[in-house]
């Protein structure tokens, strides 16, 4: 009888809850599904995208887009199109590889508590090309350095194309710079010897006053290492994350010794008295005090303002080196939590916790100058009319090739890009020009698996000739690049073997190639190699000469791991190739 009473109240609920639903349209509304859309494609001009014209759908308040590569088997979402009030809606899907693509498009209709959706709208069909690189003109640079490339340029088998800095720079001043190097303990030293001698010092332009008569510049590379404050007297913190005692020093800008050194040591040891006219005293303002200083450093704001509005973008902007390249961090005026002082990393990024003042970091003196019309000449400065940098010999890469590029944190990006190589060598009598990529390509083993292996052997360098070479260059790129003897000589330290010479078309640098081209103390090979990744952040990557013993590989960066580093972790793949200056017939 329970059992029976238990049953009939059961069903009684469930027909109250039918009943109620359908008629409870104040909660759920009604189910309003948009029409099918209707779309059509076209391709972005300069390649490597879509542009998805969606016409206006009855009831639709937006669109998500799908789209399909030829001989893939699922469609993938794009992003979605908010409705905005327009009879047609676009949609640009960029950074695609060169191919056949299928799209579709489905409707979406928000009741505020549920989406209905309308029908797939007809599938349509479109083929692109990969994307092309837009190159500054720099055929008077090529005709200068580079004449034999020139004239391949010329016949349209290559592209090449040049890094404009749009940044403007002043030279005031003179300065005997800091170029440390990395110790055996991997510790930047300062190597200044006493035959070293003062040279001008340049200055970014960040900004111009709105009358155009003042301009605010900081020093383009880091002048000197130094202690925020040495001056002050510690104190003792109580450390309750670590459970221990430390010292720390609570200087702030307005009375830190680096303050002082700065607008007295290094403003009149700097600056000739007629270029200290030209420098301005300003109120500077800080968290604590305001002061009035003919030289400072940038604020955490400032830096945000002049370098990059967004925190979470940009931070390679704000990587500073010294003038011979090793990177570093750099102090700013800014206070961090409790006593310490902000300062940007060496990776770019700003360090708000902050730095405590006993720490050398190093030093970028920024100032306000009065522009006269001899400065603005002398410097070719853009409020003079004058359009910018001129291209110079190190500017130049050529446009060879496309890849799917792998950022830092590994994930590809997707898309074909076009490869931007530097040049490293030019060997016009021989018609070559050795070449290795601007960024890393992305991050793989030496070797798949542990073993005692030698380039010759790798499997890093059978996926360089065979996989990469194949997929990444067009039937007209191949036939410039040469196979050539590579030479593989043995670790000069570790007198470890490197192998046999072998004949390749693409291959990693070897340690003396690098002690060859990028500068350095050899006996420390400390080489300066800022190697990046396509998102800017730093990488390190794999040469193909032996360690310490054959089960290792040698890696560079802004130093070089001369021991090596065991063959199956992953670092970063640069490559290199000789290309011929010579026009192949077809």
């Amino acid at each position: 009888m329970r059992i029976k009473k238990l049953v009939i109240s059961v069903l009684v609920v469930f027909a109250i809850v039918i009943c109620i639903i359908p008629f409870n349209k104040d909660v759920y509304g009604a189910e309003i599904h948009p029409s099918k859309p209707k779309i059509t494609l076209k391709r972005v001009p300069d390649g490597g995208g879509i542009i998805v014209t969606v016409s206006k759908t009855k009831n639709a308040d937006g669109y998500e887009l799908f789209v399909k590569m030829a001989g893939e088997k699922d469609y993938v979402s794009y992003g979605y199109i908010e409705k905005d009030g327009t009879s047609k809606r676009q949609y640009t899907i960029n950074n695609l590889s060169a191919g056949k693509y299928s799209v579709k498009v489905k409707a979406y209709h928000n009741d505020g508590y549920v989406y209905y959706l309308s029908n797939f709208s007809k599938v349509k069909s479109i083929s692109i090309k990969a994307k092309t690189m837009e190159v500054a003109d720099c055929s008077e640079i090529l005709e200068k350095y580079y004449p034999e490339l020139k004239k391949l340029t010329d016949s349209k088998k290559i592209v090449v194309g040049a890094d404009c800095d749009s940044r403007e720079y002043i030279t005031l001043g003179r300065w005997i710079m800091d170029c440390p190097q990395y110790n055996d303990d991997w510790n930047l030293v300062n190597v200044r010897n006493s035959e070293q001698e003062d040279e001008p010092i340049e200055w970014e332009v960040l900004d111009y006053s709105k009358d155009g008569k003042k301009a605010l510049v900081i020093s383009r590379y880091i002048i000197t290492a130094m202690k925020f404050d040495d001056e002050g007297e510690p104190d003792v913190k109580y450390d309750r994350g670590y459970y221990n005692e430390h010292l720390y020093y609570g200087a702030t800008w307005v009375d830190s010794s680096l303050r002082k050194w700065l607008n007295n040591d290094f403003y009149y040891g700097a600056f000739t008295k007629e270029e200290r006219e030209l420098i301005q005293k300003s109120t500077i303002k800080t968290d604590k005090k305001d002061t009035k200083d003919f030289i400072f450093l940038l604020s955490d704001d400032e830096t945000e303002e002049y370098y990059h509005k967004d925190k979470a973008l940009g931070y390679f902007e704000r990587i500073a080196t010294y003038k011979n390249g090793i990177e570093d961090d750099w102090w700013l005026r800014t206070q961090g939590y409790e006593s310490g002082l902000t300062d940007i990393e060496s990776e770019g990024r700003t360090d708000e916790i902050g730095q405590y003042g006993l720490y050398e970091y190093g030093v970028r003196p920024a100032f306000w100058i009065t522009l006269t019309p001899e400065i603005i000449e002398n410097n070719k400065l853009s409020i003079g009319g004058y359009s910018g940098k001129k291209v110079d010999k190190d500017d130049i890469y050529v446009v060879l090739g496309h890849f799917d590029y792998q950022d830092a944190s590994g994930y590809r990006l997707g898309n074909e890009i076009p490869m931007k190589w530097r040049i490293l060598d030019y060997d016009p009598d021989n018609g070559k020009v050795l070449l290795v990529s601007d960024y890393i390509l992305m991050d793989k083993p030496f070797n798949d698996q542990w073993d005692f292996i030698v380039w010759e052997e790798s499997t890093i360098r059978k996926w360089l000739n065979e996989d990469f070479y194949k997929k990444s260059f067009s039937s007209e790129e191949k036939k410039l690049i040469l196979k050539t003897k590579i030479k593989n000589a043995k670790n000069d330290i570790y007198g470890t073997g490197s192998g046999k010479d072998t004949s390749d078309r693409i291959f990693l640098l070897s340690l003396a190639e690098v002690d060859k081209y990028f500068d350095g103390h050899r006996s420390l090979r400390n080489h300066v190699a800022s190697l990046k990744y396509y998102n800017e952040a730093n990488g390190r990557c794999w040469l193909r000469t032996a360690g310490e013993y054959s089960s290792n590989a040698v890696t560079f960066g802004s130093y070089t791991l001369l021991e090596g580093e065991s063959l199956y972790i992953e670092r970063g793949v640069l490559p290199a190739l000789w290309l011929s200056l010579k026009e192949v017939e077809d």
